[in-house]
């Protein structure tokens, strides 16, 4: 498994969310992957 890495202001962003690393990690491992709709907006 490729480990994750996550960017400086997603880090930074954890606190001003609630979460810490580790719930991210177990979220992004363990949760259903889905593709997101690719809506344009005009």
């Amino acid at each position: 498994m490729k480990p994750i890495r996550l960017s400086t202001h997603a880090e930074q962003q954890l606190y001003h969310r609630g979460v810490v690393k580790d719930e991210v990690f177990a979220a992004i491992r363990t949760l259903q992957w889905e593709l997101a709709n690719k809506e344009v907006k005009t």
